[in-house]
């Protein structure tokens, strides 16, 4: 089950996941969650976290922070001739 399914999956069956530093909480209606679905969160629990570090404008990875110089930009400080290649 890709990420989409799962998520929309979980919104159907009223189910909120939350992340909390490296944990996955799951607030859902007693008794809606089956072991797949349970088994899906554990196993997509890497990517939901990396998607979430990247949302909030952090480096995917403490990896990728480690070997990447990660800046915060301002979109106003944004000139149109700067190029990245």
């Amino acid at each position: 089950m890709n990420i989409d399914a799962l998520l929309d999956n979980l919104a159907e069956l009223g189910a909120v996941l939350s992340i909390r530093g490296n944990d996955l909480d799951i607030d859902a209606p007693a008794g809606v969650l089956t072991d797949r679905d349970i088994e899906a969160l554990r196993a997509a629990k890497p990517e939901l976290l990396r998607l979430q570090r990247i949302a909030e404008g952090l480096p995917p990875s403490e990896a990728a922070a480690e070997c990447l110089e990660w800046i915060a930009i301002d979109p106003a400080e944004w000139k149109s001739d700067r190029r990245t290649v």
